[in-house]
């Protein structure tokens, strides 16, 4: 298997990117787990979570090409190295962070807790609070793995395309079911199960051509915004009549059965709004970027949240605590949303700039 390279990489697919980054950082923002919110708060953040990370899974089936002279050690090689480095990059750079965050105040960590954290993120193993997105670098190198091991055994196989098929569904139910009773495989397994579906949904569209996501339903801009408010409202209700709710991070799915259903759903709702962007010019430029810089704000997104609360602390007169995660001050939830998202993308941009430069000076 082997993933198209960046210099091919769909705008498409970056814009999917981009509406799955940014409602990661509105869900997180809505987080209830520390304040009481509002129904409106509730219902936002259930119907992001609907598809936040699905979308993300789907992507990365979308962009696998299957080759048969790669071989698999050599893709668990790329994989390993395109997925852990990166999560080792980012983990190193947040513990330089907590260090910071501890003299700041914000965080109260010990030698043995900096220690912990350095040596699970040698292992590949996800850490909490300002770090605690990187797990899902975690989930989507597992699932790709699992995947690929799935799709290798069975193309050996003649006429195996429907027990394959029926593999990754009992695979997916089986992962739903480990996860909804809080039954937690080291690796995340038991959510890589989960997302098997979801990622082959992915590959079979990117094995039809790629104008399944690219070509709009209908040539009629009209009647795609009607396509988009019919799937949102549709949506939408299944989560406020049913009070859907899942976060797969904590092992929560209610109800249990509406997993795929919604998720799907959700990934359409994408799909819809992507036809729409795909009809404008700076909002299509605009989530093409924040879209190739995701896994920035995948990372770092917590990281602003805390700046954030701290300049407010200080501000404030020092009223609150600054060490509830993932944010003190509900307030902010706005400039949560918006920082977290651009912040980001400008800090990755000056160390480009900075890298460039250096090299220039190198030279």
């Amino acid at each position: 298997m082997n993933e198209i390279s960046n210099n091919q990489r769909l705008h498409s697919i970056d814009i999917l990117r981009a509406i799955g980054i940014i409602s990661i950082v509105i869900g997180h923002a809505c987080n209830e787990y520390n304040f009481a919110v509002s129904e409106l708060i509730h219902n936002i953040k259930n119907f992001v979570y609907t598809y936040h990370l699905m979308i993300f899974v789907f992507c990365s089936g979308y962009l696998i090409k299957y080759d048969k002279e790669i071989g698999a050690i050599n893709y668990l090689k790329k994989k390993l190295n395109g997925y852990y480095k990166k999560f080792l990059f980012f983990s190193i750079n947040l513990l330089w962070i907590k260090i910071l965050f501890k003299f700041m105040g914000i965080y109260d960590y010990n030698i043995v807790d900096l220690v912990k954290y350095f040596v699970r993120s040698l292992l590949f193993v996800s850490n909490g609070d300002i770090a605690g997105a990187l797990w899902f670098l975690q989930l989507l190198f597992i699932v790709s793995i699992i995947h690929m091991g799935i799709t290798i055994f069975f193309n050996k196989i003649e006429g195996s395309t429907i027990i394959r098929f029926v593999t990754i569904i009992i695979l997916g139910f089986v992962g739903l079911l480990l996860n909804s009773n809080e039954i937690v495989i080291p690796y995340r397994i038991d959510a890589a199960f989960m997302s098997l579906p979801i990622m082959e949904c992915g590959y079979q569209m990117q094995l039809k051509g790629k104008k399944y996501i690219d070509k709009c339903f209908c040539n009629n801009f009209a009647i795609e915004i009607l396509i988009f408010f019919i799937i949102s409202l549709i949506l939408f209700s299944v989560v406020k009549i049913f009070d859907y709710s899942i976060d797969i991070a904590k092992c929560y799915t209610k109800p249990i059965l509406g997993f795929y259903m919604v998720s799907f759903l959700g990934i359409m709702w994408c799909i819809s709004l992507l036809h729409i962007i795909l009809k404008t010019n700076y909002i299509k430029v605009m989530l093409s970027m924040i879209g190739k810089n995701s896994a920035f704000i995948m990372a770092y997104h917590f990281t602003i949240f805390k700046i954030f609360d701290f300049v407010y602390y200080i501000y404030n007169g020092h009223q609150g605590g600054l060490n509830i995660h993932p944010y003190s001050y509900p307030q902010l939830r706005v400039y949560y949303v918006l920082g977290g998202v651009a912040i980001p993308i400008l800090v990755n941009f000056l160390l480009q700039i900075m890298r460039f430069n250096y090299d220039i000076k190198k030279k």
